[in-house]
């Protein structure tokens, strides 16, 4: 029997189900402040519901993301944290960025678009 074999008969996690695994981005919640600042981050599926609801009442928007592209684009944000009072950590980002989810939130409304690209080019 390999070593593998035995942990895995006596209940280790494999890395994939480690609860230390990352999650993956389901949903980016964007916005500015009352000072005009941009935030933005992205939150993991099992977030969604009570984020979408923090997002309605801080007047941030959320996008939905539907595919692997827009997954990754949206893992170069920073990411945020819903807690179970209904509030959300939904930190700075630089204002490139946010006018770049604003175009392509505004722009998926009216086209259908499914791609974004959110990485400052250096």
């Amino acid at each position: 029997m390999t070593a593998a074999a035995i942990l895995k008969t006596k209940g280790a996690l494999t890395p994939a189900e480690s609860p230390l695994a990352k999650p993956t981005p389901a949903l980016v919640v964007f916005g500015a402040d009352k000072g005009g600042r941009p935030h933005a981050a992205w939150f993991p599926a099992p977030d969604v519901s009570l984020t979408t609801k923090a997002a309605e009442t801080i007047g941030f928007r959320a996008l939905m993301l539907c595919d692997d592209d827009q997954r990754s684009a949206a893992a170069e944000l920073p990411q945020g944290r819903v807690f179970n009072s209904g509030r959300a950590y939904v930190p700075f980002v630089a204002k490139e960025v946010y006018e770049r989810l604003q175009a392509f939130a505004d722009g998926s409304a009216v086209s259908g678009t499914t791609s974004i690209t959110l990485a400052i080019r250096r």
